[in-house]
């Protein structure tokens, strides 16, 4: 599975709230209405402060400029603010809660708390979808489409579903096209996720239809090349590269017609875009892609999410072009920013590429445990039952060589060994080397 699919998807958030003031300051009307007869009072700054915060992060949101990094650390509320406000929702009304269980889901997801995130979401949804509590269709439209994307992130694909479908049903309801649009790539993504290529590709390429088909004022050349990209990386994990790097190329060709500047993204689709002709043998075009990306996205930080994945995509070229050492070099330098940041994700990617060095080292022991170590921690931590398909070739030459070297019974003992590891001792095994 191409993991930065799942981890950039979250830029395409739909902007669907209008009237931010009118929202935040019903919001805020709502809480100073509570204030009376709560037991856990917030100020009258407390308020003002959370009313703020969502203000811009819905904002920020509905143009499409959250980043990742930056914008929500600066946003987020204090853990006596978050406690406090929690503590107070259950005595607030449907719309409020689903105010402050979007924001908060968002810094939550950031610091990497990831089940507290979708778990704030689904009380605030029950109310609503169970419980038959009153809140806007667009608001319940935003809060459910940020639910949907929690769920691809941890591969839930049952909760996932269940949210993209009530999604699409409130977009029919209220006449939204662009929400049935955006709700039918979700759907493709958690088809896609349980390896259902087929249907997840009949279903990406009926929401491309509906987003280059939408009237003018919802049509967004952005959303339009976010789709191009899902489908170019179901093509990668299936091996069909010609395929791929056409769609990948109308991505970015997509994007650049946007007319907007946005770093993270261009960075992201050069890297995938890089990956795909480095694998067709274009090592000159690969090359020019991943400097173009390498220049935006170091202009947004290293320590950001697209920075870290294309340190490791430069480790996963280095290594198939021979070059072990500039391997181990952006291997550990990707490695040390996901543990930091605690992407799961990213580390058990990592895994499985020093698994691979180790291999070609002749390390084949230590190739075999830190393999089982990536199995056990992307199945139960990381919550990935599927192996990534994208490293299938790679991971299928390592395991050759190591079970050639030391015989099936020594692979598969010290495979077990490594399924032990916990995902501290498995990251300071491989910064060990």
């Amino acid at each position: 599975m191409g993991i930065l699919a799942i981890l950039f998807i979250i830029a395409a958030v739909i902007g669907i709230i209008a009237g931010m003031d009118q929202l935040v300051d019903s919001v805020r009307r709502k809480f100073t209405k509570k204030e009376a007869t709560s037991h856990t009072e917030l100020s009258e700054a407390q308020i003002d402060l959370i009313a703020q915060r969502i203000t811009k992060i819905l904002a920020l949101d509905e143009r499409g400029e959250i980043d990742e990094g930056a914008d929500i650390n600066k946003l987020k509320a204090s853990e006596d603010e978050l406690e406090a406000a929690l503590r107070q929702m259950p005595s607030l009304d449907a719309e409020s809660a689903l105010h402050l269980a979007y924001a908060f889901s968002l810094s939550w997801d950031y610091q990497g708390r990831r089940e507290d995130a979708r778990k704030v979401l689904r009380d605030a949804l029950e109310r609503v979808l169970a419980q038959g509590q009153s809140a806007p269709a667009d608001l319940q439209i935003l809060v459910l489409d940020r639910a949907s994307l929690l769920a691809i992130k941890q591969a839930d694909c049952k909760e996932g579903e269940a949210y993209a479908n009530k999604m699409s049903e409130l977009g029919r309801e209220t006449g939204r096209e662009l929400v049935e649009a955006t709700a039918l790539q979700r759907l493709g993504r958690l088809r896609y996720l349980c390896c259902e290529f087929d249907q997840a590709r009949d279903l990406l390429e009926e929401s491309l239809i509906k987003f280059q088909n939408l009237k003018p004022a919802d049509f967004d050349w952005r959303k339009i090349a976010w789709v191009q990209f899902d489908l170019g990386e179901l093509e990668v994990d299936q091996g069909n590269f010609t395929v791929a790097r056409d769609w990948l190329k109308k991505s970015l060709d997509s994007y650049q017609r946007s007319g907007l500047t946005d770093n993270n993204s261009e960075g992201t689709l050069r890297v995938n875009f890089a990956f795909v002709l480095h694998r067709l043998g274009d090592r000159q075009g690969a090359r020019a892609q991943m400097t173009a990306a390498g220049k935006v996205l170091e202009h947004e930080g290293r320590q950001e999410n697209y920075f870290r994945w294309y340190l490791h995509f430069c480790g996963r070229m280095a290594m198939s072009e021979g070059d072990l050492s500039r391997a181990d070099k952006f291997f550990k330098d990707s490695l040390e920013i996901f543990y930091a940041r605690k992407d799961g994700l990213g580390v058990v990617r990592s895994l499985l590429g020093f698994s691979c060095l180790a291999a070609m080292e002749g390390k084949y022991v230590k190739a075999a445990r830190l393999l089982g170590a990536e199995n056990s921690l992307r199945s139960g931590e990381v919550g990935l039952p599927q192996p990534p398909l994208d490293w299938k070739s790679e991971v299928e030459l390592m395991e050759s060589h190591a079970r050639g070297a030391l015989g099936q019974t020594a692979f598969d003992a010290a495979r077990a060994k490594g399924m032990l590891m916990t995902l501290e001792e498995a990251v300071a095994t491989t910064l060990s080397r």
